[in-house]
Order: C-alpha cells, then structure tokens, then sequence
C-alpha cells in the first residue's frame, strides 16, 4: 500500500511522549499531534508503524561491538565477575536483536521484552 511520507519536524520536548510506548501508539500521537489524525484509514496507520519499524530493524541490523559504549564492555565483565546477575527489562521488542547484534546477548541472565508479559507498558508486568 503507498502512502505519502509525514513530512513534520518535531519539537525536541514532544520526545517525551514517545518514550516507553509501542510504534502504533507513538504514530497516533505524532498525527494527533499535527493534526492529522482524520487523515489516514486505520489500514493506513498500521502500514506507516510497520514501515518505520521495518526501517528501524534495517538501522539496528547493522550495530556491531563496536557501537558499544566504551566503559560498558569492563562494566559486564566487572559485575559477572561479581556474579551480578543481569537482566534486561525493555519496552522494545527489538532488544534481544539488539542485543545479539552488540554480541551481548550471552552476557544477560534473563531479557524480558513485551512478547513475554501478559501487558505491556506502562503496566509494571515487565518488571
């Protein structure tokens, strides 16, 4: 299905209102945001929240070990050496990709992403 791109710039501060939600849900608030919320078809919507998703993996794909904060690195191996047990907690379904992807996955005792909770945010179940 084409669609037209949303050509929009948004403030720095409405940043805040993406954090923590899913793709459609952020991509609502964005039109309702513009004012564009009567614009597109239910279809419509959930095909642009695929394809930026669609994009965002493509993006991800391509972190390696090197796209790994520096100091983060000793800081794993520090606490694991500690028997730290480390767990990931993400919004992101995307987080194990991520993670394997960075070559961390191994590293973490447990990662919980939505797939796994009955709900997810802002529920607690994550948690």
């Amino acid at each position: 299905m084409e669609h037209e791109k949303l050509a929009v710039t948004l403030p720095a501060e409405f940043e805040t209102n993406l954090k923590g939600i899913g793709r459609l849900e952020s991509l609502e608030r964005i039109l309702e945001f513009t004012g564009m919320t009567d614009k597109f078809t239910e279809t419509e919507v959930n095909a642009m929240a695929n394809e930026k998703n669609d994009h965002y993996v493509q993006v991800i794909s391509k972190l390696t070990q090197d796209d790994i904060l520096p100091v983060i690195s000793q800081l794993l191996t520090d606490l694991k050496a500690h028997e730290v047990k480390l767990v990931v907690a993400s919004a992101s379904k995307n987080a194990p990709f991520i993670l394997k992807n960075l070559g961390l996955f191994a590293t973490f005792d447990a990662i919980v992403d939505p797939a796994k909770v009955a709900h997810g945010k802002p529920a607690p179940d994550i948690f």
